[in-house]
Protein backbone atom coordinates (compact mmCIF):
# COMPACT_ATOMS: atom_id res chain seq x y z
CA UNK A 1 0.00 0.00 0.00
CA UNK A 2 2.70 1.99 0.98
CA UNK A 3 4.11 1.77 -3.22
CA UNK A 4 1.00 2.47 -4.43
CA UNK A 5 0.86 5.55 -2.42
CA UNK A 6 3.58 6.88 -3.27
CA UNK A 7 3.39 6.08 -7.03
CA UNK A 8 0.17 7.82 -7.02
CA UNK A 9 1.30 11.44 -5.38
CA UNK A 10 4.00 11.26 -8.04
CA UNK A 11 2.00 11.19 -10.81
CA UNK A 12 -0.48 13.39 -9.31
CA UNK A 13 2.29 15.59 -9.33
CA UNK A 14 3.54 15.09 -13.30
CA UNK A 15 0.13 15.51 -13.63
CA UNK A 16 0.17 19.03 -12.49
CA UNK A 17 3.01 20.38 -13.63
CA UNK A 18 2.19 18.71 -16.98
CA UNK A 19 -1.00 21.24 -16.72
CA UNK A 20 1.04 24.24 -15.81
CA UNK A 21 3.08 23.96 -19.05
CA UNK A 22 0.31 23.30 -20.99
CA UNK A 23 -1.38 26.66 -19.88
CA UNK A 24 2.51 27.94 -20.38
CA UNK A 25 2.47 27.05 -23.74
CA UNK A 26 -0.93 28.31 -24.82
CA UNK A 27 -2.48 24.48 -24.84
CA UNK A 28 0.07 22.50 -26.32
CA UNK A 29 1.11 18.79 -24.98
CA UNK A 30 3.59 18.72 -22.35
CA UNK A 31 5.56 16.51 -23.84
CA UNK A 32 8.72 17.01 -22.20
CA UNK A 33 7.09 15.89 -18.67
CA UNK A 34 6.08 12.59 -20.33
CA UNK A 35 10.45 12.22 -21.68
CA UNK A 36 11.18 12.82 -17.92
CA UNK A 37 8.74 10.50 -16.43
CA UNK A 38 9.92 7.59 -18.49
CA UNK A 39 13.33 8.30 -17.50
CA UNK A 40 12.56 8.01 -13.98
CA UNK A 41 10.78 5.31 -14.17
CA UNK A 42 13.58 3.67 -16.51
CA UNK A 43 15.46 4.11 -13.31
CA UNK A 44 13.40 3.24 -10.91
CA UNK A 45 13.05 -0.15 -12.39
CA UNK A 46 17.05 -0.60 -12.80
CA UNK A 47 17.21 -0.15 -9.54
CA UNK A 48 14.49 -2.72 -8.55
CA UNK A 49 16.12 -5.01 -11.11
CA UNK A 50 19.86 -4.84 -9.63
CA UNK A 51 18.07 -5.23 -6.22
CA UNK A 52 16.73 -8.65 -7.49
CA UNK A 53 20.01 -9.65 -8.63
CA UNK A 54 22.09 -8.94 -5.95
CA UNK A 55 19.30 -10.36 -3.38
CA UNK A 56 19.73 -13.89 -5.91
CA UNK A 57 23.74 -13.85 -5.77
CA UNK A 58 23.48 -13.67 -1.97
CA UNK A 59 21.15 -16.61 -1.67
CA UNK A 60 23.32 -18.69 -3.95
CA UNK A 61 26.31 -17.99 -1.57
Amino acid sequence: MQYSRAFKSFSDSIQKRKMEEEEEDGGKTGVGVDREAVQIGRVRISKVRKRKRSEESRDEQ
